[in-house]
């Protein structure tokens, strides 16, 4: 996953460079650069098939801003929307294999949380629970909450780590058991 911007692949027109003639930079009386208006015209001429490409003409008309807004969405990594809360960042593509190859985060864990967060809870932990039951059916309980861990603790993978996977199974089987109890209390 990368959270780098990706330019829109231009073609046509709009892959070729305008070339103009070397010009020697002029100053007025002041001493001002005076402005090259080289490759003015051919930029102008440009815009109609940057526009088109954007799809942002009506006609002959240039909607500028909405093209202004669009090429900064493509173009200007301050104006990518990354989605970066701690349920994204639990539930990532490798977890559903459904999600988007998008930027999740790093958020740190919240105050008071355990080594798991308190939203890993009730209705949220029996559905992490199905999506990996569904997703390996042979496996028994003890073998998914390995599973859920390593999601959210990949640091934890490889045999030296194994007291503390499964330590963090039994605590997640707990959490799992008491939400399965108060979610059939409520229906």
């Amino acid at each position: 996953m990368t959270n780098k911007p990706v330019a829109t692949k231009f073609t046509g027109e709009l892959l070729e460079p305008i070339l103009v003639p070397f010009e020697v930079p002029r100053y007025d009386a002041s001493g001002k650069l005076l402005i090259n208006l080289s490759g003015f015209s051919e930029r102008i001429k440009k815009m109609a098939a940057l526009a088109r490409h954007y799809e942002v003409a009506d006609g002959n008309k240039i909607n500028g801003d909405l093209l202004a807004y669009k090429m900064a969405c493509d173009l200007v990594p301050g104006f990518k929307v990354l989605i970066d809360d701690p349920i994204a960042r639990a539930i990532n593509s490798e977890f559903l294999g459904t999600l988007p190859d998008v930027y999740y985060g790093k958020g740190t864990k919240l105050k008071g949380s355990g080594a798991f967060p308190e939203w890993l809870n009730g209705i949220l932990l029996i559905f992490s629970f199905e999506v990996f039951a569904f997703k390996y059916p042979k496996e028994a309980e003890v073998a998914l909450a390995e599973r859920v861990v390593l999601t959210f603790k990949p640091e934890l993978k490889g045999e030296q780590h194994k007291k503390a996977r499964e330590k963090h199974g039994k605590t997640l089987r707990n959490r799992l058991s008491k939400a399965r109890k108060q979610a059939s209390t409520k229906t």
